[in-house]
């Protein structure tokens, strides 16, 4: 049998970008957002089934500007993901 599933909720990331100067270490952050996708599932067995899932994940903007003195919306990041898991399991029952 295959399982078909959609999922949505709440993601949470810690960004640490090191850059050489003049803006160093400062754009190092958390950020929060959300992860959409879906997936399908099939049994090969009574113990084993085998996955394949989409995630896309979209995380807050951040304006580093003021950071290093500049204009604001000049240095900004919206950092985003796409994901593909290709899997396997095993049921110990």
């Amino acid at each position: 049998s295959t399982l078909a599933y959609v999922l949505g909720g709440y993601s949470w990331q810690h960004f640490d970008l090191n850059a050489s100067s003049p803006i160093g270490d400062i754009l190092d952050w958390d950020s929060s957002g959300f992860s959409v996708g879906g997936g399908l599932e099939t049994a090969m067995s009574s113990n084993v089934t085998v996955g394949l899932e989409y995630r896309y994940s979209q995380f807050s903007k951040n304006d580093f500007s003021s950071d290093i003195g500049a204009p604001d919306d000049s240095l900004t990041s919206t950092p985003s993901f796409h994901t593909v898991r290709i899997g396997a399991k095993y049921k110990f029952n």
